[in-house]
């Protein structure tokens, strides 16, 4: 076990997070048992006893090792761990099979913080070969599953994990119906459904609009300056102080680079906005890129204005209502902007 205050300062952001949770579960052991007591229920397998973690010994440029192993009494688990990086498609795959040559029962599982694209050949292999742990759906753990029973420990070093956790955007989106935007494909899909009114409404005037990634919205050239009017989903915002709190709904102008009257007219905006129906509120901020300003390439579009609202004002349990709502949030920013641009 590490040290946790000689964890070198060149640590990547997943380095650092992994050994604080080695250093977590080392120090409560108790933890570590509702941790394989609620992975081993998920996947249905039975019951096993928590000895202990540690990293894997092994050489540092060896790729197919894993980040951590839970050592249970019963077997071994293999916790490959990501945070916002992107899996490595055979990873898992290279996981089961050193599992495989174990002498000694070895579990594998991944646990991630975003919604991670596996190919179903991938799934399957690892599937089929009995060794991945794997949840219905998605097929992979997420670090807010487990949030809750860090956060209500006792202890005081597992409520500042949990404070740590927050800051990773691993606290759950206490959301019934959305709840898993951020970490299921399916429900990010479903999402992305509901902009059909949205789509509706821009179209008429001749936009062309289409769906970005699963869940975001593309309009093209509503109106001759604005080349794009991009709405999404967030979880959290970086170096963008908001008063609001997320999750967020978020809408972005981008303007034609040769429209300078109309880029000049957003500079150094901010504005807050009120949808007095619903009784939310907006806030715009003008792009935080200096350099945006003073860009001279006509052929590249200008971001010239964000706008923030909550993302629990927008969602609703009827999908007609959240439709609705979504396309409210858009005229309301772009009648905004409209007016800006003069």
């Amino acid at each position: 076990m590490r040290n946790i205050f000689l964890l070198p300062v060149t640590l990547t952001e997943k380095e650092r997070f992994t050994g604080s949770w080695e250093y977590l579960l080392d120090n409560i052991p108790e933890l570590g048992q509702q941790l394989v007591d609620q992975i081993m229920a998920i996947v249905d397998k039975p019951p096993v006893h928590f000895e202990g973690i540690c990293a894997y010994a092994g050489s540092p440029d060896d790729k197919t090792l894993p980040d951590l192993v839970l050592e249970c009494r019963e077997c071994d688990i293999f916790c490959e761990n990501k945070l916002e990086s992107n899996l490595d498609r055979h990873h898992i795959i290279e996981l089961v099979e050193l599992a495989a040559t174990r002498p000694r029962p070895t579990y594998c599982l991944l646990i991630t913080n975003s919604l991670c694209q596996i190919e179903p050949e991938v799934l399957e292999r690892a599937a089929q070969s009995d060794y991945y742990l794997s949840p219905s759906d998605p097929p992979y753990f997420c670090w807010q599953d487990f949030y809750t029973i860090i956060a209500n420990r006792p202890e005081r070093l597992a409520q500042e994990f949990a404070e740590y956790m927050e800051t990773l955007d691993m606290r759950p989106w206490e959301q019934l119906q959305w709840g898993n935007l951020f970490l299921n494909s399916k429900t990010a899909a479903r999402f992305g459904l509901q902009w059909v009114l949205t789509k509706e409404y821009f179209e008429a005037m001749g936009a062309k609009c289409r769906q970005s990634g699963n869940s975001s919205l593309e309009v093209s050239y509503p109106v001759p300056w604005l080349q794009l009017f991009y709405l999404y989903t967030c979880r959290s915002v970086q170096n963008t102080p908001l008063k609001i709190s997320g999750p967020y709904l978020v809408a972005s102008l981008w303007v034609k680079g040769d429209q300078q009257e109309v880029i000049r007219a957003f500079r150094g905006l901010y504005a807050e906005l009120t949808n007095h129906e619903q009784g939310y509120s907006v806030e715009v901020h003008t792009s935080v890129s200096g350099a945006l300003w003073t860009s001279k390439d006509e052929a590249r579009p200008k971001l010239v204005a964000t706008y923030y609202t909550e993302l629990n004002q927008i969602v609703a349990d009827s999908l007609e209502q959240m439709q609705q709502n979504l396309l409210n949030f858009a005229k309301m920013v772009y009648i905004h902007g409209q007016c800006i641009a003069g």
